[in-house]
């Protein structure tokens, strides 16, 4: 007697396929985090290294409060990278498109970062003041924004949220970094000027701080 092959059921293959598809999520959000820490954390060496001494008289505290507010943020994108059954009852089902959408951005926005961050060469200083020797850039991503490294930098924070369904933590994460900034470029772009004068000033003039100037 012949025994017909029903193979498996419909509803198991389709848990299958979604499985599937969140383990190419799951490895496209850990390519974006790697990529950007590692980006970043390469070039810092080196300007740490190699770079010009820093001379930091301001508070640092609203710093080190954003990166242990940072790291708390990190935790759940850790989590759903490792296994996303540990966060489910906080993350949002977004559609497929809307996922790869994200992954193509936080791709290109590596290569805004590693453009960034090669442009800022040995000027780059984890304080609001210059380097001992620093010189103004003005080219790369620096030619149209003055503070490209926040707008890079949220942009792939977006692309991860996104990434993992973990969109609840961009509201949790914006009035912060709009905080933080609004506490630390003013007082970035006042050092700069006090360090290269009329030469910043008129750099001010004709770029805009995270958007390009249009010239209407």
């Amino acid at each position: 007697m012949k025994t017909q092959n029903l193979g498996t059921p419909k509803f198991l293959q389709t848990y299958e396929e979604n499985n599937m598809f969140e383990t190419y999520y799951q490895i496209a959000t850990l390519i974006i985090l790697i990529s950007a820490f590692g980006i970043s954390i390469s070039f810092r060496i080196r300007a740490h290294l190699l770079g010009g001494q820093l001379h930091s008289t301001g508070s640092q505290r609203p710093i080190i409060w954003l990166r242990l507010f940072g790291f708390v943020v990190w935790l759940p994108i850790l989590a759903y990278i490792v296994n996303p059954n540990w966060v489910a009852a906080l993350r949002v089902t977004l559609p497929d498109w809307l996922r790869l959408g994200a992954f193509i951005v936080g791709l290109i926005d590596l290569g805004l970062i590693y453009w960034m961050f090669r442009t800022l060469g040995l000027n780059i200083s984890p304080v609001q003041e210059a380097r001992a020797g620093a010189t103004l850039v003005t080219t790369g991503p620096y030619r149209w924004i003055r503070h490209p490294l926040y707008v890079f930098g949220y942009l792939a924070i977006v692309s991860l949220m996104l990434l993992s369904g973990l969109i609840w933590l961009i509201g949790v994460t914006v009035v912060p970094f709009v905080m933080f900034i609004r506490w630390r470029v003013p007082r970035e772009e006042a050092n700069l000027i006090a360090t290269f004068g009329d030469a910043y000033r008129d750099y001010m003039s004709r770029t805009g701080r995270y958007l390009p100037k249009l010239n209407l």
